[in-house]
């Protein structure tokens, strides 16, 4: 579940950030929204390999 979190997140986050650096129209918003996913597959492992784990919004009672 949480590689669909990444994927989800990525995606909103390229997306607001083309729009903040004003690239959106330059790149086209289907290449920012893969930026972002790509942003935050690789955020999501190195985070994990750090054994950083506190991200997680599927601990407690929180579940998706």
């Amino acid at each position: 579940m949480n590689f669909i979190l990444w994927l989800l997140f990525g995606a909103l986050v390229g997306w607001l950030a083309s729009l903040v650096m004003r690239t959106d129209a330059q790149q086209g918003a289907l290449l920012n929204i893969v930026v972002g996913i790509a942003g935050a597959f690789i955020g999501g492992l190195v985070f994990g390999m750090l054994g950083i784990d506190s991200a997680n919004i599927n601990n407690g009672d929180f579940s998706l």
